[in-house]
This record gives structure tokens, sequence and C-alpha cells, in this order.
């Protein structure tokens, strides 16, 4: 009776390990197919929110075009503010993650003197990255960036339409 269960429990064993290993191959017709699902679903989601977008734009009365072209200035504008304030963090505060670090070697696990250098390291950390935030004028930035985009957006046109031709005698 042991034998069979252990002969039982291999096989089952083996043939795990053969479906992870066929699951893992690239050349898998199952994980091609999942693969091109997700492209496809990814397709589809850019070509929905182009649809979105361009019945958002006909609500607002302004040209598709120059909407998106409104959008794609401030995501630039956005981009540039936030790619700022990170170069800040990692130019400025990095250091104080090499110091909790610091602080782990040097002191037992769970013990009261890792916990008070881990917190006043933590909060020189949050201290920096405050001040970053201020440096970067992060949120007059961004607000910024929004104040443009609903002129942008205000100052697109219209969208063109063509006048209905008459039919008939």
């Amino acid at each position: 009776m042991d034998r069979k269960w252990i002969a039982a429990l291999v096989m089952g064993i083996t043939m795990a390990a053969g479906a992870a290993q066929a699951h893992n191959d690239p050349n898998n017709p199952i994980r091609q197919c999942i693969a091109d699902a997700r492209t496809t679903n990814q397709t589809c989601t850019k070509v929905c929110r182009d649809d979105f977008q361009s019945a958002v734009d006909a609500c607002r009365g302004v040209n598709h075009d120059c909407a998106d072209q409104a959008r794609a200035t401030r995501q630039m504008c956005v981009s540039d503010v936030l790619t700022a304030l990170d170069k800040c963090i990692s130019d400025n505060c990095s250091v104080y993650k090499d110091v909790i670090a610091q602080c782990r070697k040097d002191n037992p696990a769970g013990s009261e003197a890792l916990d008070a250098c881990i917190d006043g390291q933590q909060v020189l950390n949050f201290q920096c990255r405050d001040q970053c935030r201020e440096d970067v004028k992060l949120f007059q930035s961004l607000k910024t960036c929004r104040d443009e985009f609903r002129t942008d957006i205000n100052a697109c046109a219209p969208p063109t339409t063509t006048p209905p031709t008459m039919m008939g005698p």
C-alpha cells in the first residue's frame, strides 16, 4: 500500500514538473495565445481610449487633433515636473537609505536601538522628500500644467463639419 502511494506521489510530481516546464516553454501554444490576447487587449484599450477622447472632444465642441496636442503637451509638462522631483529625491535623499541599511548592520534585529536609528533616518528622509517637493514647487508646477491645458483646450477651434448636401430637383 505504501509503495503505491509513493509511486503515485512521484508520478504526480513528475507530471506537475513537466506541466510547469511546458508552461515556461516560449514555444508553448498556450503561452503564445495568452501573449496574443494581451496584445489585442492593449490595442483595443488604446483604440477605446481614443474613441472616448474623441467623443469627449465632440461634447466639448473642440477639434480632436487640437485636443490631442493639448493632452500631449500637458503630459510632457507633468512628466518634466515629476522627473525634476525624482532627480531631486535621488540626488539628495538617497543617503538616508544607505544610513538605514547601516542601522540594520550596526544594531540587533528587534532592538530599541535599531528602531530609534531607523525612525530618525525615516524622519530625515521624509523631510528631505518634502523639501524636494517644495524646491520643485510640485503643486504649483502641476497646477500650471493644468491651467495651460485648459487654455490650450479652450483655444482649440470647433471641429469642422461638412454641410449636408441637398438632394432633390
